[in-house]
């Protein structure tokens, strides 16, 4: 989750907090829903959460105030509960293909996704830093939503179930209730 902000505002603690949360919130309202869209593929919802991730941050990157930040955190969160379920769902189905490297795969991945989050925010921090520009983080979320969805066009689709089935898990997985267990 990264949060660019390129001008300074004035923002309580409280702000602060509501900041984070949000895209949190959205994530807990619509993982379980959009887990299940999942199941009926994984190609749109990860282009199209992945397009959605970076309209919120570009709002972000835009906002003026706690008010006008909110409602594009959201839309991070929202993105974010596509892209990565089924970002995490494609990964299983292709290490499904290689049993015996599962830990190697699986391994590299997390390995290239901490990289990501150490290297990214340090070297986006320096080069603004340096450049003075505030631009920054709208030239950065320009290029990934500019190069991400064709790239993920080119993934072949792993997973392709009926649209009855789709409406079947999706209906169950939304009446569903949790059964109390006996102590």
């Amino acid at each position: 989750m990264h949060m660019p902000m390129p001008m300074p505002m004035p923002i309580c603690t409280g702000g602060v907090g509501l900041i984070v949360a949000m895209p949190a919130l959205a994530r807990v309202l619509l993982n379980l829903p959009l887990g299940a869209l999942v199941d009926y593929g994984r190609k749109a919802p990860l282009i199209l959460g992945s397009l959605i991730e970076g309209i919120g941050s570009l709002g972000t990157a835009a906002a003026t105030s706690l008010a006008s930040m909110l409602p594009p955190r959201l839309l991070v969160g929202a993105g974010s509960a596509a892209a990565t379920t089924a970002a995490q769902a494609y990964t299983m189905d292709v290490v499904d293909e290689y049993p015996e490297h599962k830990g190697l795969l699986l391994g590299t991945m997390q390995a290239a996704l901490t990289l990501a989050f150490a290297a990214g925010p340090a070297a986006g921090g320096l080069i603004a830093q340096r450049s003075g520009s505030a631009a920054l983080p709208f030239v950065v979320i320009g290029v990934i939503l500019t190069f991400s969805a064709p790239l993920y066009l080119l993934l072949p689709e792993t997973n392709r179930r009926s649209p009855l089935t789709f409406t079947l898990t999706l209906t169950l997985t939304l009446t569903s209730r949790p059964h109390p267990h006996p102590h």
